[in-house]
Formats: C-alpha cells, sequence, structure tokens
C-alpha cells in the first residue's frame, strides 16, 4: 500500500505511481485516511468497542482489496511477458513479487 503523507495545503498526499488508476486509488486511500481519522477520534473504553470496530473492519477491507487488485495486475504482467516471450521482463516480475529473501 502507498505510504501517504498529510499536509496542509492538499490534504492527504500519496506516491500512488505504481497504481494503474491512479484517481480511483488517491480516493480509497483519502477514504481509509479519513476512516482512520474517525477510528483514532472515538474515545477509548469498552462502550466505544462497536463504534471503533466498524471503521477498522472498513479499512481491512479495502487492504485487502488492493492486495487482490495488486497480484492480479502482476499476474495479468507476467502472463504478457510469457505470452510475448519477454524473459528478461518475466523474470525482473517474478523477482519484484518473491518473498525477498
Amino acid at each position: 500500500m502507498a505510504k501517504c503523507e498529510r499536509s496542509n495545503a492538499s490534504g492527504v498526499h500519496c506516491g500512488l505511481s505504481d497504481f494503474s488508476n491512479s484517481t480511483t486509488r488517491l480516493l480509497d486511500v483519502v477514504e481509509i485516511a479519513s476512516l482512520d481519522d474517525v477510528r483514532k477520534s472515538i474515545p477509548t473504553g469498552n462502550e466505544y468497542d462497536g463504534a471503533r470496530k466498524s471503521p477498522k473492519h472498513q479499512i481491512v477491507k479495502s487492504q485487502r482489496k488492493d492486495r487482490e487488485l495488486w497480484w492480479i495486475s502482476e499476474a495479468r504482467e507476467m502472463e504478457k511477458a510469457f505470452t510475448t516471450g519477454d524473459s528478461r521482463a518475466l523474470y525482473q516480475l517474478v523477482q519484484s513479487t518473491g518473498s525477498g529473501q
């Protein structure tokens, strides 16, 4: 997920160059940032547990959706590299999605 930074002039700034549809991604990131602000603004205590759970659940679902979309796009790029016979691009894609060891 993209790392976001807050700035006074423009609200939330995120590095979105890795995503294919940056407009949609920016809206999702702003939504997540606002949900996180809502969650943090709810007072602590047992009586507020349910109120904090709902935004947290939405954030988790959004992150899961982002991860699935990223893997789908990577798989499509790998298939394209394989069908065109571009072994260098395929190797780089496989290496970038590896376990990082």
